[in-house]
Formats: structure tokens, C-alpha cells, sequence
């Protein structure tokens, strides 16, 4: 809830900055300090109030920032085209206010669990402490692992719609190849979810990497928006399945009571790839 009060609220201050400098502290810290109240919270929320189908349980819930993606991007497209940049800041300040703050209303703690012990291995005690956990080699390889598929698939993400328009496609339509990536995640997510129950996170993040190689190497040969949205549904259904995954591999390795910790340190890690990329 806090944090979508401070996103609306920033983005809003943000729509009357009169100097880059100021446009950049406003969204730059209102944007940077909320990324991290949903996302990780939810996921780990979530991995608490499931055993049973727990990596489909996560993929449906992270399926929201896909088909956020989605819907987001185009309209912002629209209303600066049709209006200015100031007014689509507006608007999604409204839209966080609207959203984000009633819907934190609804989730509720899940019930304790009678043992608090990692169901894959049982390499981490349920006495482990967050700082032992951060010292393991377990959290150094999803650390990393999801640094470099980070690194990897912000570069297509931050800069697909400039390249459809540097080759000549229409600004409006290429916005629309971002949104295709979007809703190819969100599907992506929730096959690899089911996929993932059945045959285990660590083997479904590994078969799943090698597509998203595949698919951002296929940018090299992109040059219209046919190309750009079957390039794009490739891309968002290969990237999209495997983001849960990690936090599916976290909990497996960790206590759920240090869970948000955890897994909030690896999106930590994972989040300075994702300039890198770019």
C-alpha cells in the first residue's frame, strides 16, 4: 500500500518536473523505491500459501507484471502521441493510486507452517539465518543465474520498440511489438508453471534458458513488424517462464521465514543487470 501511494504520487510529481535533472530524482526514486514493494512481496507471500502447485501458483501471480506490460505500454504510447509525455505520467499515477492501493487491501499472512523446512534438499536448516543463507554457494549460483538472464533480456526489452522504429516502422505499431512480448510472457509464465510442478524449477529455469538465447539473437535479423512480433512472442513466452522460476528455486533452498529476505536480495542483484544490458 505504500508503495503504490508513493508510485502514484511520484509519478505524478513527476509529470511537472521543469528540469531533466528533477524528472530523473522524482521518477528515478519514487519508480526505484516502490519496484521493490510488490513484486518480491507478493512472490514471497505467495510461495508461503502454497506447497501443492506452488510454481504455478507464483507463475500466476508474476503473470500481472506481463500483462501489465501489455496493457501499459500501448496506452502510454497513445496518450503521449495524442497528448505529451506530462499527461501519461498523470495518468499512470492515477492508475497506480486506483489499483495498487485497494488491491493491497486484499492479500492476507498465510497460516503458520507446523515445520519451516525447504522441501527440495534439506540443505538449509530452518534455524538458518539470513546471513548464513547469503553465504552459501546456493544463493550465489540463482544470485547469479538470474543477473545474466537479466542482463541478457533487458536489452531487447529496453530497446525493441527504438529498433522496430529505427527500421522504419510506424511509432504506434512498434509499441504494439512490446506489448505481443508481454502477453508471449504472460502464457510463458504459466506453461513453464505447470511444467515446473512436474518436472522441478532448476530443470525447467535450465531448458529455458537456451530459447531466450535463441530468441535475442534472432534480433540480428529483424527488419519489419512481422518479423518484430514473431521475434517478440518468442522472446516474452522464453524470458517471461523463466523470472518465477527463481523464486520457485529460492524458496526450495530456504526457510519461507527468511524467504522475502532472500529472494529480495537476489531481485536485488538481478536488478543491477538490468542496465548493464541495455
Amino acid at each position: 500500500m505504500c508503495g503504490g501511494l508513493v508510485l502514484g504520487l511520484g509519478l505524478a510529481a513527476a509529470s511537472q518536473a521543469t528540469t531533466l535533472t528533477g524528472f530523473q530524482i522524482v521518477f528515478g526514486l519514487s519508480v526505484g523505491l516502490t519496484a521493490g514493494s510488490s513484486y518480491v512481496p507478493m512472490i514471497a507471500l505467495t510461495t508461503r500459501w502454497f506447497t501443492h502447485h506452488r510454481s504455478l501458483a507464483v507463475a500466476l501471480v508474476s503473470a500481472g507484471l506481463a500483462l501489465g506490460s501489455a496493457v501499459i505500454a500501448p496506452l502510454a504510447r497513445w496518450i503521449i502521441l495524442h497528448h505529451d509525455w506530462r499527461q501519461a505520467l498523470l495518468v499512470l499515477g492515477i492508475i497506480a493510486l486506483a489499483v495498487i492501493v485497494p488491491s493491497a487491501l486484499l492479500p492476507r499472512q498465510p497460516p503458520a507452517a507446523p515445520r519451516d523446512v525447504p522441501p527440495a534438499t534439506g540443505r538449509a536448516a530452518a534455524t538458518m539465518s539470513v546471513a548464513q543463507a547469503l553465504r552459501t554457494p546456493q544463493f550465489a549460483a540463482i544470485a547469479l543465474a538470474h543477473f545474466m538472464c537479466c542482463a541478457a533480456h533487458s536489452g531487447p526489452i529496453f530497446h525493441m520498440v527504438p529498433y522496430a522504429v529505427d527500421c522504419a516502422v510506424p511509432a504506434m505499431a512498434a509499441t504494439t511489438v512490446f506489448g505481443v512480448a508481454g502477453l508471449s510472457a504472460l502464457g510463458g509464465r504459466i506453461i513453464r508453471g505447470l511444467i515446473a510442478d512436474r518436472t522441478g524449477a532448476k530443470h525447467t529455469l535450465i531448458a529455458g534458458l537456451m530459447p531466450q538465447a535463441t530468441a535475442v539473437s534472432l534480433y540480428l535479423f529483424t527488419a519489419n513488424l512481422v518479423s518484430f512480433h514473431a521475434v517478440a512472442a518468442l522472446f516474452g513466452f522464453s524470458y517471461g517462464g523463466v523470472m518465477p522460476l527463481c523464486a520457485i528455486l529460492v524458496r526450495e533452498y530456504f526457510p519461507a521465514r527468511i524467504m522475502g529476505s532472500v529472494f529480495g536480495v537476489v531481485a536485488m542483484i538481478s536488478t543491477l543487470g538490468m542496465p548493464l544490458g541495455p
